[in-house]
């Protein structure tokens, strides 16, 4: 059994430039993992704050609130009444939806942040494994080259 799978294997030999290009595109995969993971963190974060603020302004019914209006430049506003919150569409449009309502989407985008996430967690972490065997066999490759060019001097 052990012979009939010896042949189907194929072995592949490849140069230290190549084996070092490989290394350094697993990285930059790794870097490109988490700078979208860290991209999912801020979104959960700012799901979370507006969600804090949908609660908030639940138990307060009206109540004055600051309005950012760009540029660092802010306008007093009354809420009068609390019972619809506009969630944005594909398409550039509007629903309205109760707080609620608003709060159960809000869920759902966080979940499915968290959901990406994991996956990305995986994958991160299939790639450094590969990541970390390929540096080993960089290393391992220049202490042969280091070793046989001592042996060549003496």
């Amino acid at each position: 059994m052990m012979a009939e799978e010896e042949k189907g294997k194929k072995q592949v030999q490849l140069s230290g430039k190549e084996v070092e290009e490989i290394y350094a595109a697993e990285k930059q995969k790794l870097n490109a993992l988490a700078q979208q993971m860290n991209e999912l963190n801020s979104l959960i974060a700012g799901i979370e704050e507006t969600a804090n603020a949908i609660k908030e302004l639940q138990k307060q019914g009206s109540s004055q609130i600051l309005v950012n209006l760009g540029s660092g430049m802010m306008i007093e506003a009354r809420i009068e009444s609390f019972k619809k919150i506009k969630l944005p569409i594909p398409g550039s449009a509007f629903v309205e939806k109760s707080p609620e309502d608003a709060l159960a989407f809000l869920e759902e985008q966080k979940q499915t942040a968290k959901k990406q996430i994991a996956q990305m967690q995986n994958e991160f972490s299939q790639i450094a494994k590969q990541a970390e065997g390929l540096g080993q066999v960089i290393s391992t490759a220049r202490r042969e080259i280091a070793k046989r060019r001592q042996t060549a001097k003496a």
